[in-house]
């Protein structure tokens, strides 16, 4: 991430251009030393820095576009930093605006910056919007930027694969995979990353040893290439999930506590993948029969989840709550102690939900309405398991 605040600093350059205002050079050590995965207060001391530098410039320069730089850099870091989702939408506008008067709207710098604002959207689970945005791309990156234009269907593929828009999503990733069939993907992080989904449309579809194989390949190439990084960290957790469902328990929990571990050092613990890779290790742990040390780690989830901020996405608590529930339990022949499970976990997960802003509505109401169908498939799992 902090590798692209770089990206958009030097595109945001002007040469010759006469300006009162410039950059602090402390600004740039601190996104240096911020690292590629910063924690959450890294980000959020490093984003009031740069807002600060945003205001300055505005103050002192009549020609906006002079402050294109901290306008992109602010844009970029709010998402990160777990802002309100209006608030990251105005700096994004703000920067687009202002790169889009500055170089036109085929350009490198407002494309980039429609695409992040895409990605930060499809995360929160404003799903149209996202795919609005990211067609865009799509439409001016072509003819332009092979590259973008490529990254941007991938990222659309992702999108659908979220929605369960299965067949959307394979026709995004089918030309995109034609795109890196030359070579050896294994050295290329981008031919990586498009592994990495075509894993999780395999898992998607329901084949999983497909994509368990598929995530074992990915995983340790994107190790090998990049190093401990958070892209690693999210393919392990996705390899751990995987080897879940084709019963490999004991190689999951080793993948899962390494994810868990990375997630941690690299995202902070309260970060949303944070929260899901505990959450699974958890769960593998559970299977394993290894309960006190599975409920340690869904009490610290609890505990964080009780304060995460507005912009968590709704619907990633209520699968966390889930995961903290009866599914943990129903292979080990407990039902009713399932159902007790199951129930208190949903009542958290709504208790948590009324604390937070408009942007959860939806996800409360799915969850009050579905929790019948909750307990009956939990019933129906026992029932089928004891045949």
């Amino acid at each position: 991430m902090i590798g692209m605040l770089a990206a958009l600093a030097l595109a945001s350059g002007t040469p010759g251009q006469v300006a009162r205002w410039e950059m602090p050079p402390e600004i740039y050590a601190a996104i240096d030393e911020a690292g590629e995965s910063p924690d959450l207060a890294t980000l959020r001391a490093l984003l009031a820095r740069i807002d600060a530098e945003a205001e300055r410039c505005e103050r002192i320069e009549a020609d906006k576009t002079v402050c294109e730089e901290p306008f992109n850099l602010s844009a970029a870091l709010s998402g990160e930093a777990l802002l309100d989702a209006e608030q990251v939408g105005a700096r994004y506008e703000r920067a687009i605006a202002v790169a889009e008067a500055k170089h036109g709207p085929v350009a490198e710098t407002p494309i980039h910056l429609h695409r992040t604002y895409g990605l930060y959207l499809a995360r929160i689970g404003r799903a149209k919007a996202a795919e609005d945005r990211l067609r865009l791309v799509v439409e001016r990156s072509a003819g332009l930027d092979a590259m973008i234009e490529m990254s941007a269907l991938g990222h659309l593929a992702v999108l659908m694969l979220g929605l369960g828009r299965l067949d959307e999503a394979e026709a995004y990733l089918a030309p995109v995979l034609a795109f890196i069939a030359d070579g050896e993907w294994r050295q290329n992080p981008f031919a990586i990353s498009v592994r990495s989904t075509e894993a999780a449309l395999a898992a998607a579809r329901g084949d999983h040893d497909e994509a368990a194989s598929l995530y074992a390949d990915t995983c340790v190439a994107m190790y090998r290439t990049m190093g401990e990084t958070w892209g690693v960290a999210t393919c392990s957790l996705a390899w751990g999930q995987s080897l879940i469902e084709i019963g490999d328990l004991e190689r999951a929990e080793g993948v899962l506590r390494i994810a868990t571990d990375a997630h941690d050092e690299l995202m902070g613990p309260e970060h949303v993948n944070s929260l899901l890779a505990r959450a699974q290790a958890a769960r593998v742990l559970s299977l394993r029969g290894k309960e006190a040390e599975a409920d340690e780690l869904f009490a610290r989830n609890r505990a964080l989840l009780a304060s995460a901020p507005q912009s968590f996405p709704a619907e990633l608590r209520t699968l966390l709550y889930r995961l903290d529930a009866a599914p943990l339990v129903r292979e080990q022949r407990a039902l009713p102690l399932a159902r007790s499970l199951l129930m208190s976990a949903q009542q958290a997960a709504l208790e948590a939900m009324a604390m937070t802003g408009a942007a959860d509505a939806l996800a409360r109401r799915s969850l009050e309405s579905a929790r019948p169908a909750f307990l009956l498939r939990v019933e129906a799992s026992w029932r089928l398991a004891n045949r």
